[in-house]
């Protein structure tokens, strides 16, 4: 079974699956960024294939954003003050 396959498989399973790039683009963040916040564990993918591809599921990716949102919120209303 090839990668892709697998990868298929699980976006089929789960619905939707997000590779590293789709979990950039969804955070504003570049790639690299994304493998630091996994290196931080902020984020963890919830499988890697044998070809070592991180597969992350959307309703992680969509708390840690909304975290984000947060924490950019409350520190604005904290300079406003």
């Amino acid at each position: 079974m090839t990668t892709k396959t697998r990868i298929d498989e699980a976006r089929a399973e789960l619905r939707e699956v997000l590779l590293r790039g789709d979990v950039a683009r969804r955070l504003g963040v570049s790639g690299e960024r994304v493998r630091h916040l996994v290196a931080l564990g902020q984020l963890a993918p919830f499988a890697v294939t044998v070809g070592g591809i991180r597969l992350f599921a959307v309703e992680d990716v969509e708390r840690l954003r909304a975290a984000r949102e947060n924490r950019k919120a409350a520190a604005a209303r904290a300079a406003m003050r």
